[in-house]
């Protein structure tokens, strides 16, 4: 019995207490990372980066921080260092070969960073789906559909595929095509479509606004309709310059060819 109370004693003693310091160091130093990273967002320095390579660092430091915590716990239980190395290297092999679309991830997170082919509030289409970036995490590039969804695109398929940034220039270009009928005054479409444009409180004066006839077909004359706008009222432009169209060609009586099929049929006879 004393023999087994000194085993008890000497636990507590012991490996009790380092257990206790153990978790301590966990639990304190998670409390004072995350308040560290806090700090470092507030700081000046960090406030003059661009915000998404601020969020790619701070996701990084938090991991590599947090990591770094557990394997001095690790230590203070009395694990044998150079067994955890070995551990460690073991695993990140086998992690690394699992885990090789993690790890592209990771790489792609950080050739996005360096080149900048977008940043986060950018309108952009990569990876096959379009939005507005709305963070770059280790793994992720994060957007937010038109229509409020939240896509996911891996790092590796938005820096290996192409990338559209709608965002990056200034201003873009809204390109319409309409039909008329031959017979049309075109002179006068013209005319219309130009006083359109300049009406139109998204649409800029330079570059001019264009209309050109694009194409001469069996049934109709296209007309290409060229106005430039800013980037960020590009969808108002289109949407108003349709509406706008519309109604200028039926005051003005401009007839748009519509697709006609003619069925013939005989009736039998009784």
């Amino acid at each position: 019995m004393a023999t087994f109370l000194n085993t008890i004693i000497d636990f507590a003693t012991t490996a009790g207490i380092r257990l206790l310091i153990a978790a301590a160091v966990v639990i304190i130093g998670w409390i004072l990372v995350n308040k560290l990273l806090k700090l470092l967002q507030k700081t000046e320095k960090i406030k003059k980066l661009d915000v998404t390579v601020v969020k790619f660092l701070l996701n990084f430091a938090n991991f590599a921080l947090k990591f770094f915590l557990l394997i001095i716990a690790a230590s203070i239980l009395g694990v044998d260092m150079s067994s955890v190395v070995a551990l460690v290297a073991a695993l990140g092999v086998t992690i690394g070969l699992a885990l090789q679309g993690g790890l592209s991830n990771i790489a792609g997170g950080i050739i996005i960073l360096l080149f900048k082919p977008f940043k986060i509030g950018d309108y952009v289409d990569a990876g096959g789906v379009a939005g507005t970036v709305t963070d770059i995490n280790m793994f992720y590039t994060v957007l937010r559909s038109i229509d409020n969804k939240t896509l996911y695109v891996p790092n590796s398929a938005a820096s290996n595929g192409t990338i559209t940034n709608f965002s990056e220039e200034q201003l873009r270009r809204v390109d319409l095509e309409f039909s008329v009928e031959y017979g049309t005054n075109i002179d006068g479409v013209k005319a219309l479509l130009l006083d359109i444009a300049k009406k139109n409180k998204f649409a800029i004066d330079t570059p001019e606004p264009t209309v050109q006839v694009s194409a001469l077909t069996d049934k109709e004359i296209k007309i290409l309709y060229r106005v430039w706008c800013d980037s960020a009222n590009y969808w108002d432009t289109y949407f108003s310059l349709n509406e706008a169209v519309k109604n200028g060609f039926e005051k003005f009586n401009v007839h748009i060819p519509y697709r006609q099929v003619t069925v013939h049929y005989e009736k039998e006879e009784d």
